[in-house]
């Protein structure tokens, strides 16, 4: 079994200037395929 995890970078989210939307997008693409969802 293949394990992934998610790890996202960015400014603008960590200055609040900006809403994260894409950990939770890989994080939903993931549980839909064989791949071992582990954290994001």
């Amino acid at each position: 079994m293949i394990k992934a995890a998610i790890l996202t970078i960015s400014d603008s989210c960590s200055k609040d200037e900006q809403q994260d939307l894409s950990g939770q997008t890989i994080a939903d693409i993931l549980k839909k395929t064989t791949l071992m969802y582990v954290t994001n």
